[in-house]
């Protein structure tokens, strides 16, 4: 039995959090459990990792039952790099018997080829890091779930499915750590949603791009109930998640969260679909061959970008001409969420930048 998903959204305006980003490696690989090592089941098997890796990629939950993308699904040995076996630890698929895992690598530049044509873009390596406050009510008062704690094994099972969820969906997740620092916020959050002002030294303390606040209830021993909100981009968006088992609600609470950040962070689809624009680029702090290379080589890298062109080169700086899908506005997001270009306010719509220091 699993209950259904009560979702309201809301917005209001606060300060907003300064971007930070995550570098993903693994966006590319799974770990699916296999019924064998035969033919039949290792093509099952790849396809069961391609679905997971193309949710990872795009960031969105139902890209593989996109009719277009299906047909990448039923031929995944034309994207594979890499794969390997191992066998399970303890039980797997309901049986104390371990199985065979299956681990397949994708190779990343022919199934970004395989996504474009599908029409299915990429959410790009670079994502928002999401800081999760949690606080949890048994029955016997409400803890904050913490990123070191292991004694109490509720704790670290729901930690773990927090953790397993946020990987299989592609967004690094934080933990606070619950020192005297963390006190406060831990205090408020426990009575209410906590205030503007905390949200933000949180996020940077902990180098987030958002910040998820949640409270999970035991209304019942069959009844879970999880009321979230999602700080980013200063704004936040409120809904509440249930379900049978903790799990239930603490996933669907996550899935949400994600398809949040995704519609902030990568912009609408329908934008991002709509065909390719122009983005003038100018970068400072380019004095050598080296740094030319590195800027342009990060540029390419960004997920709405697809050719990369220069048109003026001057004494530190260059200007790049870029034809990216979404606009100048999905290229900023885009460079906001990575390290290598600081944004400079210089009063003009040209996107302007300074090349930070390796």
């Amino acid at each position: 039995m699993r209950w259904t998903l009560a979702f309201l959204i809301c917005l209001v305006f606060i300060p907003a959090i300064p971007a930070f980003g995550a570098r993903l490696k693994d966006l590319y690989e799974a770990e699916v459990p296999v019924t064998g090592r035969d033919p039949a089941a290792q093509t099952q098997g790849m396809q069961t990792a391609l679905r997971l890796v193309l949710v990872k990629l795009t960031g969105d939950r139902n890209a593989a039952g996109r009719p277009s993308v299906d047909r990448l699904i039923k031929n995944p040995e034309a994207f594979v790099q890499q794969y390997g076996y191992r066998q399970s630890e303890g039980m797997s698929n309901g049986s104390e018997t371990p199985v065979p895992v299956l681990w397949v690598k994708f190779d990343p530049e022919a199934l970004e080829r395989g996504l474009e044509q599908a029409g299915a873009p990429v959410w790009g390596r670079e994502r928002p890091a999401l800081l999760l406050w949690l606080s949890v009510d048994e029955g016997s008062g409400r803890r904050v779930l913490s990123r070191d704690d292991p004694q109490d094994q509720k704790m670290l099972a729901y930690r773990e499915t927090l953790h397993a969820r946020a990987r299989q969906r592609g967004v690094p997740l934080v933990l606070p750590v619950l020192d005297t620092t963390d006190e406060a916020w831990s205090e408020a959050i426990a009575v209410s949603l906590p205030m503007s002002e905390q949200i933000a030294a949180a996020a940077r303390r902990y180098g987030a791009d958002a910040v998820l606040a949640g409270q999970l209830t035991a209304i019942s021993p069959a009844l879970w109930q999880a009321e979230w909100t999602l700080f980013a981009e200063g704004r936040n968006e409120s809904w509440s998640s249930q379900g049978d088992l903790p799990e239930v609600a603490l996933d669907e609470g996550i899935d949400l969260a994600v398809d949040a950040l995704h519609a902030h962070f990568a912009g609408p689809r329908d934008t991002l679909e709509s065909g390719m624009v122009a983005v003038v680029v100018e970068v400072e702090g380019i004095s050598s061959l080296d740094q030319y290379t590195r800027v342009e080589r990060y540029l390419r890298t960004l997920d709405p970008v697809r050719q990369v062109d220069v048109k003026r080169l001057e004494p530190g700086r260059v200007e790049f001409h870029l034809t990216a899908r979404g606009g100048a506005e999905a290229v900023s997001r885009a460079i906001t969420l990575g390290t290598t270009l600081q944004a400079l306010d210089t009063g003009t719509e040209v996107g302007h930048y300074q090349l930070s220091s390796p």
